[in-house]
C-alpha cells in the first residue's frame, strides 16, 4: 500500500515572496520607468517613446532568434559579433556610396560570411 503524507504547513493566500518571483522584473521595470517619467523631461512624450520602441527592436528580434538557439542547445554568444560587423559594413557602404540597397547587400553578405567562417571553425571533430 502506498501512503500520502502532506506537511503541516500550509500556503498562505498571500506570499510576498512568491509574488516577487513571479513579478519582480515587472516591478522592477515599473519603478524605473515611473521615476524616469517624474525626473527625466519629455520622458512620456510619443516622440521619446517611439524612439525608444525603434532602438530597441532590434535588440528584441536578436533576443527571440536566440531563445531558439538556447532552446535548441547550443550556446552561441558570437550573434553579437555578427551584428556589429555587419552594422558598420553596411553603414560605411552606405556612406561611401549613397545607396541604401548597396549598403544592406553589404552588409547581408558581410553577416553571413563571418556566420560561415565561425560555422567552419566551430565544427565538432569526426570520431
Amino acid at each position: 500500500m502506498s501512503s500520502v503524507t502532506t506537511s503541516g504547513a500550509t500556503r498562505s493566500a498571500f506570499s510576498f515572496a512568491r509574488i516577487w518571483d513571479q513579478f519582480g522584473m515587472l516591478v522592477v521595470f515599473a519603478v524605473l520607468f515611473i521615476g524616469c517619467v517624474i525626473f527625466v523631461p519629455n520622458f512620456a512624450s510619443f516622440v521619446n517613446m517611439k524612439g525608444l520602441g525603434l532602438a530597441i527592436s532590434m535588440s528584441g528580434m536578436v533576443a527571440c532568434g536566440m531563445l531558439f538557439c538556447l532552446a535548441s542547445g547550443d550556446f552561441d554568444l558570437s550573434v553579437a559579433s555578427v551584428i556589429a560587423c555587419a552594422g558598420v559594413t553596411t553603414a560605411v557602404v552606405i556612406n561611401l556610396s549613397e545607396s541604401l540597397w548597396l549598403g544592406i547587400a553589404a552588409g547581408l553578405a558581410a553577416g553571413r560570411g563571418q556566420w560561415s567562417g565561425q560555422r567552419l571553425c566551430h565544427c565538432a571533430p569526426e570520431d
